[in-house]
């Protein structure tokens, strides 16, 4: 099993290494979660279910502000002349490059958006589910 330590912070500093650090931890973090929630005891209520899907909405609800400061950052780089297109690269002129970064990130911060929405529903149904006091399993004369 890996194991990393990682003290994550709004006053950490804003260079290269957090940002690649970080954005290693979290996609790290969606691995360990997607191996830990496959086993049936890693919930025990719905409850625990429903905070999961809620912290998730959370994170996902906060991407686009990352997206968006990461198109501007290109952006900025773009104008001071700072970036240019690589040897091979899909894209050969700098500009229409950023245009397609920032397109297809403003996208993205559309589909977090819907995707944001989708995960609200879940957990607003979720938030009137508990669990039987029986232990049976069965459902109530409710359930149909």
């Amino acid at each position: 099993m890996t194991s990393t330590e990682l003290t994550i912070t709004t006053n950490a500093p804003a260079d290269p290494e957090t940002v690649t650090e970080y954005g290693d931890a979290l996609a790290e973090l969606v691995r360990a979660l997607n191996h830990v929630t496959r086993h049936h005891e890693a919930m025990g209520y719905p409850s625990d279910a429903d905070r999961l899907i809620r912290n998730v909405e959370t994170a996902v609800a906060r991407l686009p502000q990352m997206l968006q400061q990461v198109a501007g950052w290109l952006a900025e780089e773009h104008a001071d002349g700072r970036i240019r297109m690589a040897a091979g690269a899909e894209f050969t002129q700098t500009a229409l490059a950023v245009l397609a970064v920032e397109a297809k990130l403003k996208k993205a911060e559309a589909h977090a958006e819907a995707f944001r929405r989708m995960l609200a529903e879940a957990a607003s149904v979720m938030s009137g589910m508990a669990a039987r006091d029986d232990g049976t399993g069965e459902g109530s004369g409710e359930d149909g």
